[in-house]
């Protein structure tokens, strides 16, 4: 790794970079741990250090993706829903065809990215919750019967399958949620 490239940076700062992924294409190989040999190595070379690189194994997919995950709190090249395991037949629906299922019940992987409580006439609780997946954001609706069955499983960036009627109010699409189950 090149000293200017370091030159103003911390360690720490330096260090959470590579794990989010900011070296993976200064030599084309991915080779995260190979670059977090040379940052040690660049940071520690007053200290004595020196020589080449030990032969270093290439980190998997998977902990290339949580590094970056627990780095960055997000993911920069995929979604979320895709890392979840997906054991049996994955749902047929996708947040990109809610508007073709009109009239149809969907069970659909969701990732749930905010939720909204209002109050009915009656004051009882019921949501509206914004899910997505790899294919684009879908609308859901907790009536007050399965909002106080269900509301209780919900939590921001976590998985679900979702299932439920798709309707039409105002010219969007809305699944009016049956259940949920959490990935």
């Amino acid at each position: 790794m090149p000293d200017y490239a370091i030159r103003e940076a911390t360690e720490d700062d330096a260090e959470k970079l590579l794990l989010a992924g900011a070296t993976d294409a200064i030599d084309g190989t991915q080779n995260r741990s190979r670059h977090f040999w040379e940052l040690r190595h660049c940071f520690r070379r007053k200290q004595g250090g020196g020589g080449a690189p030990p032969e270093l194994k290439l980190y998997s997919t998977g902990k290339l993706i949580r590094l970056q995950y627990r780095t960055l709190g997000y993911l920069t090249d995929r979604h979320p829903i895709t890392l979840v395991s997906r054991t049996g037949t994955r749902p047929p629906g996708c947040a990109s065809g809610i508007a073709a299922a009109v009239g149809k019940m969907v069970a659909l992987y969701g990732w749930c990215v905010t939720a909204k409580t209002v109050s009915t006439a009656t004051g009882a609780a019921m949501e509206f919750v914004t899910f997505e997946d790899e294919t684009g954001i879908f609308e859901t609706v907790f009536f007050p019967d399965i909002d106080s069955r269900l509301a209780g499983l919900l939590s921001m960036q976590s998985a679900f399958i979702v299932k439920g009627d798709v309707t039409e109010e105002f010219g969007i699409a809305i699944v009016e949620v049956k259940t949920i189950v959490k990935l």
